[in-house]
């Protein structure tokens, strides 16, 4: 996973083979505080903002907002995703459960 953190930079995975998979691009950048993309990854594309507000030393809130689910079609919405059952089966939140883990990880690692 890339993330190029700079407003215009791309978010992309790249496989094994070298193909590189668009996830978004970055439409605001203003660490520490948040950024907002685009998310690629749904069948029309959505944004996601994510905020970091410090609760201690050692502990941050993060939210995520993602919103623009109005362009999707309720068909779209129920279709299979990356997971099983679709974003309306529980896709969209085992999805970002995934994803807030790896970035807990990498925040942990770079502590």
């Amino acid at each position: 996973m890339t993330f190029e953190r700079r407003t215009g930079g791309r978010v992309y995975e790249t496989w094994d083979d070298g193909t590189e998979h668009d996830w978004g691009e970055v439409l605001a950048w203003d660490p520490p505080e948040r950024f907002t993309m685009t998310w690629l990854v749904t069948p029309a594309p959505t944004e996601v903002e994510l905020t970091f507000r410090a609760l201690g030393p050692a502990l941050t809130r993060v939210a995520v907002e993602h919103r623009g689910w109005e362009a999707l079609s309720d068909e779209q919405v129920r279709a299979s995703c990356a997971l099983g059952g679709g974003y309306a089966g529980g896709a969209f939140t085992e999805g970002w459960a995934r994803i807030l883990g790896r970035l807990t990880e990498a925040a942990e690692r770079a502590a």
